[in-house]
């Protein structure tokens, strides 16, 4: 597969938006499975834009509440996360008015109006992945999945049960029109499919989802080659996006070494919190 990468750090204050990693994929064969490779003509682009945690209650929240704008953080950069074919973000904690607080200081959780924000913003899947989503309990953790299926945005990473959790979302790009979500893999008339699965090992295994329960997707590798497996029976790439690593560094930590130095050979994901565009961290 050949790709051009490009890679935008932005400072966006604290509306939660930490960078974007945006992806061209070109006029070039295509594939990460053993069938024969897409090959896209010369002018078909494929943009897939890629933001870091998106935290939208507390300080950003009461922005939003004094204008009564819940588009507002997105005002200033909505015209590039609108102008990708698939705009990916790091939902960092739950949309909800339910749950209970689960205790600590940090712990976010986002009036249902932002909604409205993420719709102009133009995101099309959210990672709930990530150590804030349990913040307010498995209510707001359900509600959240519940409101953006609503919404249209699909989610990634959390769920009622496990099947739901590590379940991927497999996109169509039909060239010269936006993305649109696939009903079947096989719906005729796709021309290029992208399936997106997520991941953190930032909580202990009790909250990874059952075959009956509530939860994340289960981090542990096994699980991971297993899912990416699956997803590439349906798609022609598979994006792996892992919450992971130290906060406020910048080196990957042992863990991250070690995994990479294992399999980074074989996959190319994306990690964020201390990662750089190589994947250092969560």
């Amino acid at each position: 597969m050949k790709y051009w990468a490009f890679v935008f750090f932005l400072s966006l204050g604290t509306f939660g938006l930490s960078g974007f990693l945006y992806f061209k994929i070109h006029g070039q064969p295509v594939s990460t499975t053993n069938a024969p490779p897409v090959v896209l003509a010369s002018e078909d682009d494929i943009e897939l834009l890629f933001t870091g945690d998106i935290m939208l209650s507390r300080s950003v929240e009461s922005k939003m509440r004094e204008r009564g704008d819940y588009a507002y953080p997105f005002r200033l950069i909505a015209e590039a996360t609108r102008g990708a074919d698939i705009t990916f973000g790091n939902l960092e904690g739950p949309i909800s008015d339910q749950g209970a607080h689960q205790g600590s200081i940090y712990s976010f959780r986002a009036d249902p109006r932002v909604l409205a924000g993420l719709n102009f913003a133009g995101f099309d899947v959210l990672s709930l992945a990530n150590n804030h989503i349990w913040d307010w309990g498995v209510d707001a953790l359900l509600d959240t999945v519940r409101l953006l299926k609503e919404a249209g945005i699909s989610s990634v990473g959390a769920g009622k049960n496990q099947e739901e959790a590590d379940k991927p979302a497999v996109f169509c790009v039909a060239f010269g029109s936006s993305a649109s979500k696939l009903g079947k893999p096989s719906s005729p008339g796709c021309r290029f499919r992208v399936a997106f699965l997520a991941y953190t090992n930032l909580y202990p295994e009790g909250l990874i989802a059952g075959e009956d329960s509530p939860g994340i997707s289960d981090p542990r590798l096994e699980n991971i080659r297993k899912r990416v497996g699956d997803a590439r029976e349906e798609a022609d790439i598979v994006i792996v996006s892992f919450h992971w690593g130290e906060e406020y560094k910048t080196e990957s930590n042992d863990i991250q070494k070690k995994t990479r130095a294992r399999h980074g050979s074989r996959w190319r994901g994306l990690g964020d919190r201390s990662s750089s565009a190589r994947g250092a961290g969560s």
